[in-house]
């Protein structure tokens, strides 16, 4: 039985595959979203300047500078979402594990397809998106490791 273990973030999501628990993950698809990446400037050209605070004399933006950058977030969470849904309904895997930074967990948990959700083994609320595939297999359910809940 096919079992997929999922390491994202905003900027990225690799996507694992193992037959048996204990098997090394071999790792089948990465995807990316570079706009997570891209600094506010780099998203809009034409947006609002920055404003002085009078009370406190610092800068802040305006017109919700971190819109772009979360509307860029949410985008790619949906896109994660439909990927392991069409990978669920073609019979590609049996059971998932999803390892996310907490902000993007959130996301993504809201855009699950109930086909997913039914498989979904376990979350992790922890961004290891950089971490080598034995880190990765390290935080899987049975290696005793505290950061895994919900079993």
């Amino acid at each position: 039985m096919t079992t997929w273990v999922v390491a994202a973030d905003a900027s990225r999501a690799r996507i694992f595959s193992r037959e048996r628990p204990g098997d090394e993950l071999i790792e089948l698809e990465a995807m990316t979203n570079p706009e997570a990446r891209l600094s506010e400037q780099g998203l809009v050209t034409d947006r609002g300047g920055a404003a002085t605070n009078g009370t406190q004399g610092g800068m802040h933006g305006v017109d919700g500078e971190h819109e772009f950058k979360e509307h860029e977030m949410e985008k790619f969470a949906k896109h994660v979402a439909e990927r392991l849904y069409k990978a669920r309904m073609e019979k590609h895997y049996h059971k998932l594990y999803v390892m996310a930074a907490p902000s993007f967990l959130g996301l993504l948990r809201k855009n699950y397809h109930s086909e997913v959700s039914h498989v979904l083994a376990a979350e992790v609320d922890k961004n290891l998106t950089l971490h080598s595939e034995a880190d990765i297999r390290k935080h899987l359910p049975g290696n005793n490791v505290p950061e895994v809940a919900g079993f």
